[in-house]
């Protein structure tokens, strides 16, 4: 089954699989997170964690945490730990897409 990249909330590591969240379900897919990484759009995708990529328009909250990683609560209720590493990238990436907007997402910097 093709599902729509328009589709995709998150992507979750799954040892040599991979679990595609959309639209509430759940899909195993027989691909590594690096590999479906590289094939996604960057100004849409973001890697957040060794472990997870996360489509940036379904954050809708950023904590910042005392040991600079964060928990973002996605808009299907999820919550997910976004890893000190990725941070800097991340908060690029949100305030390119959301300049003027401070919402719900923390200063990270």
């Amino acid at each position: 089954m093709l599902v729509p990249v328009a589709e995709v909330e998150r992507i979750e590591a799954d040892g040599d699989y991979a679990s595609l969240h959309a639209n509430g379900t759940t899909w195993l897919v027989r691909e590594r997170l690096h590999c479906l990484a590289r094939q996604l759009d960057p100004r849409q995708f973001h890697r957040v964690h060794r472990s997870t990529i996360v489509r940036l328009d379904m954050i809708a909250e950023l904590r910042s945490l005392t040991n600079r990683d964060a928990l973002l609560r996605m808009r299907d209720g999820s919550v997910l730990r976004a890893s000190r590493t990725y941070m800097p990238a991340l908060a690029a990436a949100l305030q390119q897409r959301r300049p003027d907007s401070q919402s719900n997402l923390e200063n990270v910097c």
